[in-house]
């Protein structure tokens, strides 16, 4: 099943403080962002009800200190009904779903699928806050920011990145830099300089 990306923090890809270049234009913090699906319009969806307010529940409840270590995103379903909850242990996922359902009948009717990930949002965080400024001008970096919790999600408006094939090599060798600098594995895509502001 299809899925929209949702999660807190900022810019189309979903992601969780994401930090945009120097200079660039500050993003706005959001309880959810939505990641449009190729056939859908360029609006948000309006979701459900009752998948809504359970997502907003696991998020503020994830966040949290019990769970802080483990939580990664919750990511809603392009129909518009039911979520997937993103952590690195299905166990406290689990308990996670079980104590936002609590005392709420609607809630416990809302399909929330577990999928096990490698790293926290917390982990991911700390990541992209790792990235040395030095690398921002350098590699001309536009943003870092976190898309799944699998890597971090870099662009970089550097023109040796942009052809698709000849690129390849050079984005590898930028995600295997910053990789190695901030511990995480990192995917690099190229954003034109006009996108770069």
């Amino acid at each position: 099943m299809a899925t929209t990306a949702l999660a807190v923090g900022a810019a189309v890809m979903c992601g969780c403080g994401t930090q945009s270049a120097p200079g660039a234009p500050s993003y706005t913090p959001y309880s959810f962002v939505t990641q449009p699906s190729s056939a859908a319009p360029q609006s948000a969806p309006l979701y459900d009800e009752a998948t809504m307010d359970l997502a907003q529940s696991i998020q503020a409840a994830g966040s949290g200190a019990r769970y802080a270590n483990s939580f990664g995103l919750v990511r809603l379903n392009d129909s518009q009904r039911g979520m997937r909850v993103e952590m690195t242990d299905l166990a406290l996922a689990r308990k996670l779903v079980a104590g936002a359902r609590a005392g709420h009948p609607t809630w416990a009717r809302v399909p929330v699928a577990l999928v096990e990930v490698p790293y926290s949002m917390k982990r991911l965080e700390a990541a992209e806050k790792a990235v040395p400024d030095a690398d921002w001008k350098r590699y001309q970096l536009v943003s870092v920011g976190v898309e799944t919790c699998r890597h971090l999600s870099v662009t970089s408006s550097d023109v040796r990145l942009e052809d698709p094939v000849g690129g390849r090599a050079a984005r590898t060798k930028l995600a295997q830099r910053l990789a190695h600098a901030v511990g995480v594995p990192v995917v690099v895509t190229y954003s034109t300089p006009a996108h770069a502001e």
